[in-house]
């Protein structure tokens, strides 16, 4: 047997197992199930939903306050250091009075991953919209991580951006599937970086979510920096997100 003809047998034999997922049925089964079993149960009933005070999103309302149409205030900041970085998005996350979106290529299941997780469900909790955006080729693949999240509170929302065949997680020979078939779309990955809290202060840059990106790794830490901005110029992070977010290709996980 030649090399070309096993290649395509290869590739039949491997589109065949890749294909292999959910009906739209099953899925909107899955999801329909998923959905019901959210807690509905907010632990505050104050206006800010308990937020904690916080002086970076202060600075957010201040910008706001201050701003006019034609003439915008914004303050920003360079957060160069990693762990400095970090405590940052908890500080903000913890601040949030209404919504938190968070966008990233990279969301690992390691301890500073974990903490942003941790702290996400917490505003939930107690009463801020969640919205988490991961891409499917480089976050969450643990399918029981991702099944918790999407049953955890009606205010907590996951999507994952262009998962190949329907699917949460691949296998290897879903991989090689879609390397065979249709690398092109396979290959759009969703590598953008975005934090936003109450549409009025964002980060922006290169960091993912995982310990190596806040020199919390013991082995390999990477040079790495982000923009702090307070102001009007958040709202036009929060529709670039919303745009994202309504892709055709952003899914609720289901498999």
């Amino acid at each position: 047997m030649n090399f070309l003809l096993r290649l395509l047998l290869l590739g039949a034999a491997v589109l065949g197992a890749g294909c292999a997922s959910l009906s739209p049925q099953q899925k909107d089964r899955a999801q329909g199930i998923a959905i019901a079993a959210r807690s509905s149960t907010v632990t505050c009933d104050l206006p800010d939903r308990c937020a904690l005070d916080s002086p970076l999103r202060a600075l957010g309302g201040q910008a706001i306050a201050g701003s006019q149409p034609e003439l915008p205030l914004h303050y920003a900041t360079i957060l160069d250091e990693g762990e400095l970085s970090l405590v940052a998005r908890l500080n903000l996350i913890r601040s949030a009075t209404r919504s938190i979106d968070l966008q990233t290529y990279i969301f690992d299941t390691d301890d500073s991953a974990r903490l942003v997780l941790d702290e996400l469900l917490a505003a939930a909790r107690r009463g801020v919209q969640v919205r988490l955006l991961i891409d499917q080729l480089s976050a969450i693949s643990d399918l029981e991580v991702l099944g918790a999240l999407s049953t955890a509170h009606v205010n907590f929302q996951l999507r994952v951006y262009n998962p190949a065949f329907g699917k949460a997680k691949l296998n290897y020979l879903d991989y090689a599937g879609s390397v065979l078939c249709c690398f092109r779309r396979f290959n759009q990955r969703m590598h953008n970086k975005l934090l936003v809290i109450d549409d009025v202060i964002g980060v922006v840059g290169g960091r993912n979510y995982q310990d190596d990106y806040y020199d919390w790794d013991h082995e390999y830490n990477f040079r790495d920096r982000d923009v702090l901005v307070a102001g009007p110029e958040a709202r036009e992070m929060a529709a670039n997100f919303q745009a994202f977010w309504n892709a055709r290709r952003s899914w609720m996980p289901s498999a």
